[in-house]
Protein backbone atom coordinates (compact mmCIF):
# COMPACT_ATOMS: atom_id res chain seq x y z
CA UNK A 1 0.00 0.00 0.00
CA UNK A 2 1.51 3.66 -0.75
CA UNK A 3 0.50 7.23 -1.06
CA UNK A 4 1.46 9.88 -2.81
CA UNK A 5 0.73 13.65 -2.82
CA UNK A 6 -0.33 15.39 -6.25
CA UNK A 7 -0.02 18.94 -4.98
CA UNK A 8 -2.06 21.54 -7.03
CA UNK A 9 0.25 23.63 -9.42
CA UNK A 10 3.18 21.63 -8.92
CA UNK A 11 5.33 19.24 -11.85
CA UNK A 12 5.96 16.81 -9.35
CA UNK A 13 4.57 14.42 -6.98
CA UNK A 14 5.53 13.35 -3.45
CA UNK A 15 5.70 9.84 -2.36
CA UNK A 16 4.30 10.41 1.47
CA UNK A 17 3.85 7.00 2.47
CA UNK A 18 4.51 3.67 1.40
CA UNK A 19 4.95 -0.42 2.49
CA UNK A 20 5.23 -3.82 0.97
CA UNK A 21 5.10 -6.86 2.59
CA UNK A 22 7.87 -7.99 1.29
CA UNK A 23 11.12 -6.31 0.20
CA UNK A 24 10.17 -7.66 -3.96
CA UNK A 25 6.76 -5.86 -3.25
CA UNK A 26 8.74 -2.63 -2.91
CA UNK A 27 9.37 -2.36 -7.01
CA UNK A 28 6.05 -3.25 -8.19
CA UNK A 29 4.41 -1.15 -5.66
CA UNK A 30 7.01 1.77 -6.44
CA UNK A 31 6.13 1.59 -10.04
CA UNK A 32 2.62 1.29 -9.35
CA UNK A 33 3.30 4.83 -8.10
CA UNK A 34 5.20 6.09 -10.90
CA UNK A 35 2.50 5.52 -13.34
CA UNK A 36 -0.56 6.98 -10.95
CA UNK A 37 2.12 10.01 -11.22
CA UNK A 38 3.00 9.68 -14.52
CA UNK A 39 -0.91 9.43 -15.36
CA UNK A 40 -1.51 12.46 -13.12
CA UNK A 41 0.25 14.66 -15.54
CA UNK A 42 3.52 15.02 -13.19
CA UNK A 43 7.18 14.16 -14.42
CA UNK A 44 8.49 13.41 -10.97
CA UNK A 45 8.12 11.81 -8.24
CA UNK A 46 9.86 13.01 -4.89
CA UNK A 47 10.49 11.58 -1.28
CA UNK A 48 12.28 12.48 1.34
CA UNK A 49 14.15 10.11 3.60
CA UNK A 50 17.23 9.71 6.39
CA UNK A 51 20.81 8.80 4.78
CA UNK A 52 21.61 4.92 4.89
CA UNK A 53 17.60 3.99 6.12
CA UNK A 54 16.25 0.94 4.51
CA UNK A 55 13.85 3.78 2.63
CA UNK A 56 16.85 5.03 1.47
CA UNK A 57 18.21 1.54 -0.02
CA UNK A 58 14.97 0.73 -1.25
CA UNK A 59 14.52 3.88 -3.04
CA UNK A 60 18.07 4.25 -4.58
CA UNK A 61 17.47 0.48 -6.13
CA UNK A 62 14.19 1.87 -7.43
CA UNK A 63 15.16 4.55 -9.56
CA UNK A 64 15.83 7.21 -7.00
CA UNK A 65 18.62 9.93 -6.67
CA UNK A 66 19.28 12.24 -4.28
CA UNK A 67 18.78 16.22 -5.19
CA UNK A 68 19.80 18.02 -2.07
CA UNK A 69 20.59 16.79 1.53
CA UNK A 70 19.08 18.81 4.41
CA UNK A 71 19.53 18.57 8.15
CA UNK A 72 16.17 18.74 9.95
CA UNK A 73 16.01 20.66 13.19
CA UNK A 74 12.99 21.06 15.59
CA UNK A 75 12.10 24.20 17.54
CA UNK A 76 11.68 23.00 21.16
CA UNK A 77 11.84 26.74 22.80
CA UNK A 78 11.21 29.74 21.20
CA UNK A 79 13.79 32.45 21.89
CA UNK A 80 12.48 35.02 25.03
CA UNK A 81 14.86 38.00 23.86
CA UNK A 82 12.67 39.87 22.07
CA UNK A 83 14.03 41.58 18.96
CA UNK A 84 13.54 45.39 18.89
CA UNK A 85 12.23 45.69 15.45
CA UNK A 86 11.37 42.39 13.26
CA UNK A 87 13.52 42.78 9.30
CA UNK A 88 11.59 40.06 7.67
CA UNK A 89 8.21 41.04 5.61
CA UNK A 90 6.00 38.81 3.37
CA UNK A 91 7.26 38.24 -0.21
CA UNK A 92 5.52 41.43 -2.62
CA UNK A 93 5.43 40.73 -6.88
CA UNK A 94 8.46 42.81 -6.58
CA UNK A 95 10.29 40.38 -4.71
CA UNK A 96 10.16 37.76 -7.28
CA UNK A 97 13.23 37.98 -8.84
CA UNK A 98 15.36 38.02 -5.71
CA UNK A 99 13.76 34.72 -4.91
CA UNK A 100 14.50 32.95 -7.90
CA UNK A 101 18.15 34.19 -7.46
CA UNK A 102 18.60 33.07 -3.95
CA UNK A 103 17.15 29.90 -5.40
CA UNK A 104 19.68 29.53 -7.87
CA UNK A 105 22.24 30.03 -5.30
CA UNK A 106 20.39 27.71 -3.01
CA UNK A 107 18.76 24.75 -4.66
CA UNK A 108 19.77 22.46 -7.10
CA UNK A 109 18.49 22.86 -10.56
CA UNK A 110 16.12 20.23 -10.21
CA UNK A 111 14.16 21.64 -7.31
CA UNK A 112 14.51 25.30 -8.90
CA UNK A 113 12.85 24.17 -11.99
CA UNK A 114 10.02 22.35 -9.93
CA UNK A 115 9.21 25.67 -8.07
CA UNK A 116 5.83 27.34 -8.40
CA UNK A 117 4.46 30.27 -6.99
CA UNK A 118 0.97 28.66 -7.36
CA UNK A 119 1.98 26.51 -4.61
CA UNK A 120 -1.48 26.86 -1.95
CA UNK A 121 0.87 25.58 1.73
CA UNK A 122 3.92 27.59 0.67
CA UNK A 123 5.02 31.01 0.99
CA UNK A 124 8.30 33.41 1.41
CA UNK A 125 9.25 36.16 3.98
CA UNK A 126 12.15 38.29 2.90
CA UNK A 127 14.44 39.83 5.31
CA UNK A 128 16.04 43.26 4.71
CA UNK A 129 18.81 44.93 7.25
CA UNK A 130 19.57 47.75 8.21
CA UNK A 131 20.46 49.45 5.10
CA UNK A 132 17.78 48.20 3.18
CA UNK A 133 19.37 45.69 1.06
CA UNK A 134 17.86 42.33 1.16
CA UNK A 135 20.29 39.96 2.94
CA UNK A 136 17.74 36.76 2.73
CA UNK A 137 14.88 35.00 2.34
CA UNK A 138 13.08 32.19 3.92
CA UNK A 139 10.79 29.65 2.48
CA UNK A 140 7.73 28.72 4.55
CA UNK A 141 5.92 25.41 4.30
CA UNK A 142 3.19 25.02 6.25
CA UNK A 143 0.29 22.27 6.92
CA UNK A 144 -2.50 23.73 10.04
CA UNK A 145 -0.33 24.82 13.23
CA UNK A 146 3.42 23.20 12.04
CA UNK A 147 5.86 24.83 9.38
CA UNK A 148 9.39 23.87 7.74
CA UNK A 149 11.01 27.10 8.01
CA UNK A 150 14.38 27.14 4.90
CA UNK A 151 15.87 30.15 5.74
CA UNK A 152 18.76 31.14 2.88
CA UNK A 153 20.91 34.10 3.92
CA UNK A 154 23.04 36.10 1.58
CA UNK A 155 26.51 36.70 2.49
CA UNK A 156 25.78 40.43 3.36
CA UNK A 157 23.70 39.59 5.87
CA UNK A 158 25.60 40.41 8.57
CA UNK A 159 24.39 39.49 12.24
CA UNK A 160 23.09 35.68 10.94
CA UNK A 161 21.80 35.33 14.64
CA UNK A 162 19.42 38.01 14.85
CA UNK A 163 18.16 37.29 11.67
CA UNK A 164 17.10 33.49 12.54
CA UNK A 165 15.85 34.82 16.34
CA UNK A 166 13.77 37.57 14.52
CA UNK A 167 12.50 34.81 12.00
CA UNK A 168 11.52 32.11 14.55
CA UNK A 169 9.78 34.89 16.72
CA UNK A 170 7.99 36.03 13.66
CA UNK A 171 6.68 32.35 12.40
CA UNK A 172 5.99 31.59 16.20
CA UNK A 173 2.96 34.10 15.84
CA UNK A 174 1.24 31.87 13.17
CA UNK A 175 2.22 28.39 13.81
CA UNK A 176 2.71 26.10 17.11
CA UNK A 177 5.28 23.76 16.42
CA UNK A 178 8.25 24.94 14.16
CA UNK A 179 10.78 22.78 11.84
CA UNK A 180 14.01 24.53 10.34
CA UNK A 181 15.52 22.99 7.35
CA UNK A 182 19.42 23.55 6.90
CA UNK A 183 21.00 22.95 3.87
CA UNK A 184 24.05 20.66 3.87
CA UNK A 185 25.81 22.38 1.01
CA UNK A 186 24.89 25.88 2.66
CA UNK A 187 25.26 25.38 6.36
CA UNK A 188 24.06 28.53 8.85
CA UNK A 189 27.08 30.28 10.53
CA UNK A 190 28.04 28.94 13.44
CA UNK A 191 25.83 27.58 15.87
CA UNK A 192 22.91 30.75 15.10
CA UNK A 193 19.82 28.38 16.35
CA UNK A 194 21.80 28.16 20.12
CA UNK A 195 19.80 25.63 22.57
CA UNK A 196 16.28 26.25 21.30
CA UNK A 197 16.77 23.62 18.64
CA UNK A 198 17.16 19.74 18.89
CA UNK A 199 18.14 18.07 15.61
CA UNK A 200 15.73 15.64 14.27
CA UNK A 201 17.31 13.87 10.95
CA UNK A 202 21.30 14.78 10.49
CA UNK A 203 21.10 13.58 6.75
CA UNK A 204 17.73 14.07 4.74
CA UNK A 205 17.78 13.00 1.46
CA UNK A 206 15.61 14.88 -0.59
CA UNK A 207 15.45 12.07 -3.44
CA UNK A 208 13.49 11.94 -7.09
CA UNK A 209 13.10 9.59 -9.97
CA UNK A 210 12.53 11.08 -13.12
CA UNK A 211 9.30 9.78 -14.87
CA UNK A 212 9.36 11.38 -18.71
CA UNK A 213 11.88 9.56 -20.18
CA UNK A 214 12.80 9.80 -24.08
CA UNK A 215 11.84 6.81 -26.22
CA UNK A 216 14.46 4.78 -27.40
CA UNK A 217 15.06 5.62 -30.65
CA UNK A 218 14.42 2.39 -33.19
CA UNK A 219 15.99 1.53 -37.13
CA UNK A 220 18.61 4.29 -36.58
CA UNK A 221 19.88 5.13 -39.88
CA UNK A 222 23.12 8.35 -40.30
CA UNK A 223 22.46 10.85 -42.48
CA UNK A 224 24.18 11.07 -45.94
CA UNK A 225 24.85 14.73 -46.55
CA UNK A 226 27.77 14.77 -48.42
CA UNK A 227 28.73 14.05 -52.09
CA UNK A 228 31.80 11.42 -52.53
CA UNK A 229 34.44 14.57 -53.17
CA UNK A 230 33.23 15.92 -49.39
CA UNK A 231 30.66 18.70 -50.90
CA UNK A 232 27.64 19.02 -49.47
CA UNK A 233 24.89 17.27 -51.30
CA UNK A 234 22.01 20.12 -52.45
CA UNK A 235 19.60 18.87 -50.27
CA UNK A 236 21.70 18.65 -47.30
CA UNK A 237 19.90 21.60 -44.73
CA UNK A 238 21.90 25.07 -44.46
CA UNK A 239 24.28 23.91 -47.20
CA UNK A 240 23.52 27.24 -49.00
CA UNK A 241 21.59 30.26 -48.60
Amino acid sequence: MGFIQIQLGSRAAALTYSIAEQDSGFSMLVEALCQVAGEAGRFHLLANVPADSDQWHYLKTNGFHTCSVQTIWQINTFPSDKVSQSSWSFETEEDRNTITDFYSQFLSPLEVSLQSWKFPDVFHLVYHDPSGSIGGIARILFFADRALLFPMLGAQCKDPERCITSLIQDCSKYFTNLFLSESSAHPLPGNVLGVNAQMLVSENHRMVRNLAAPSPINNFHPADLLKENGVAKPSTPCSHS
